[in-house]
């Protein structure tokens, strides 16, 4: 998924955090080295080079994704403004980092080292149905697996052949989209939920805050 909604983190997390005794899958820790702090407006490179690609948002009517742009950028084009980064590795004066599901290129002398804060909550992260899985790990949310969904369904969960997750309309809330509360407190939900995890998307996300910010920031990684 690419569209920008999937890269929120959702109260929905909350789902499968209630169930985790019934989880069926392992969860590792970061594979991150370090996280750094960006100073403001610092362009994301697709290659370790400032002639290099820049990553942007393409806000048109027609897509919501991050796309490549060398040059100037095109109407409906946003530039990216990242803030916190999770760092794979350094090569001279770049690290190679992670935004969301993109691997990006930024300048080492623009960057500031920052220590992890144990995350007690997912802050008021929204989103519009998607259910990520996963484990709190190491003082972060990591969700090996996401569920896209909706609550229009009358009759029984079930999962159609795309991998879309239905809900009976009674886990709806007032807009239709699938309730937290509502599924959180229903226990053969939960149960349908994680015996289905190995028909969901493997994209390992995220979620993490760093001391003197009450920010909660998340990357999301492709496999």
């Amino acid at each position: 998924m690419i569209k920008k909604f999937a890269f929120i983190v959702a109260v929905f997390a909350a789902v499968a955090l209630k169930g985790m005794a019934q989880e069926p899958f392992a969860v590792k820790p970061a594979p991150f080295k370090k996280y750094v702090q960006l100073e403001k407006g610092v362009q994301l490179h697709q290659k370790p080079s400032a002639q290099s690609a820049r990553l942007a948002w393409d806000d048109s009517e027609e897509s919501s994704l991050l796309t490549w742009r060398k040059g100037k950028l095109r109407s409906g084009e946003l530039p990216v403004d990242a803030q916190v980064l999770p760092v794979w590795q350094e090569q001279g004066e770049w690290y190679k980092a992670q935004y969301y599901e993109k691997t990006v290129f930024v300048m080492k002398k623009y960057c500031a080292d920052v220590q992890l804060r144990p995350l007690k909550d997912l802050g008021d992260y929204q989103v519009v149905r998607v259910i990520p899985l996963g484990k709190y790990v190491d003082g972060m949310f990591v969700f090996e697996y996401t569920a896209e969904c909706n609550a229009s369904h009358q009759g029984s969960n079930y999962m159609d052949a795309e991998g879309v997750v239905c809900f009976n309309k009674e886990l709806a809330d007032e807009d239709g989209d699938p309730s937290a509360d509502k599924i959180i407190n229903d226990a053969k939900t939960i149960a349908f939920l994680m015996s289905n995890v190995d028909n969901m998307p493997h994209h390992p996300l995220y979620v993490f805050g760093i001391k003197g910010d009450d920010h909660v920031y998340s990357s999301y990684v492709e496999e």
